[in-house]
């Protein structure tokens, strides 16, 4: 998968990659996103310090089941609760100020890691040094942790292959990871990467959610790599020509949730496709493991990240940096 095809796309279209890459994470809003009323169950003009992505973008985040570390551009890692609303802001140390990072990941051992560039691991500290650094063969596009593995997507590769692969620090080749496979189109070389790229989210119990940000296949995969892969049918689809060329603000899958395999929840404008007239909506959508709608929220304002959920709760971040909480 690396090494045997190099690739050598134009500056606009690697440019557009990256910026999708970091957009299509669901941690950026990817464009200005349209303002509706504040949700009930948000906090009145919170403190400046409790909004999160606020003039500071959010690169990666990691789930610890009762709280979420959040990187953002500046080098600030968030332990957010967001039951409670409490955000801590800690500044790493030990990263060069111009070095850009994009991603986290938290193993099983307890280290954190995150992209540095675009082919280079590093161990991240908020007390001392950074830790180790691991160059990899060619670019990735950002970095996710699922129990002892480093997991992420090369951007060389030849299609149809694994569209994630997944490495422990300091041993061996990379493996591939989960039963996500890079599609076949019939264009050009960085069009078609562009087309395949891949977002993961969070989940429970060592769950990860992944999914092609232009397509309607997602796969939920455990720590050891093992994955059911479903399509979520209904789905509103975005023509190719949008995701490589136009606006994608108001996409349908902009974040997941895997409570279970058979419990997915979805945030996106519009899940399901738009009502008749009406002007776009912020949703949570639940999917079992065939793939079909079985539940939907609506929701009061335009939400960019889910932060976590309980049985009956979902906690989002709406655009504007608060904390939303919502029944389901």
């Amino acid at each position: 998968m690396n090494g045997s095809h190099p690739l050598a796309p134009g500056a606009a279209a690697r440019l557009r990659l990256l910026r999708l890459a970091a957009a299509l994470t669901g941690l950026l809003a990817c464009g200005p996103l349209p303002q509706k009323r504040v949700a009930a169950e948000s906090q009145d003009a919170p403190a400046q310090s409790t909004l999160i992505g606020v003039g500071d973008p959010l690169v990666g985040r990691v789930n610890l089941d009762d709280r979420l570390l959040i990187l953002t551009a500046s080098h600030t890692l968030l332990e957010v609760r967001p039951a409670s609303g409490t955000v801590v802001r800690r500044r790493l140390s030990g990263l060069d100020p111009g070095e850009r990072v994009r991603g986290l990941a938290h193993l099983a051992d307890g280290t954190l890691w995150t992209l540095v560039g675009r082919d280079e691991f590093v161990e991240l500290s908020v007390t001392g040094p950074a830790g180790r650094r691991l160059r990899l063969p060619g670019p990735v596009v950002s970095v996710y942790g699922s129990g002892h593995r480093l997991v992420y997507q090369a951007v060389d590769f030849e299609p149809p292959a694994p569209a994630l692969l997944a490495t422990i620090p300091d041993a061996a080749l990379p493996q591939p990871w989960g039963p996500l496979r890079t599609r076949v189109f019939q264009r050009p070389r960085a069009e078609a990467m562009v087309l395949n790229l891949v977002v993961c989210g969070m989940g429970s119990d060592g769950l990860t959610p992944c999914w092609f940000a232009s397509g309607n296949q997602m796969a939920v995969v455990d720590v050891e790599g093992n994955g059911q892969l479903f399509e979520l049918r209904g789905l509103r689809m975005i023509q190719p020509e949008v995701w490589l060329y136009g606006e994608v603000s108001l996409r349908p899958l902009r974040d997941a949730f895997a409570r279970s395999v058979d419990d997915v929840w979805v945030l996106g404008t519009d899940v399901l496709g738009p009502a008749s007239g009406a002007e776009p909506s912020w949703q949570l959508v639940r999917f079992d493991s065939d793939g079909t709608a079985r539940q939907a929220v609506a929701l009061e304002q335009p939400c960019r990240m889910v932060l976590g959920m309980s049985r009956t709760e979902a906690y989002l971040l709406a655009t504007d940096g608060r904390i939303v909480r919502v029944k389901l």
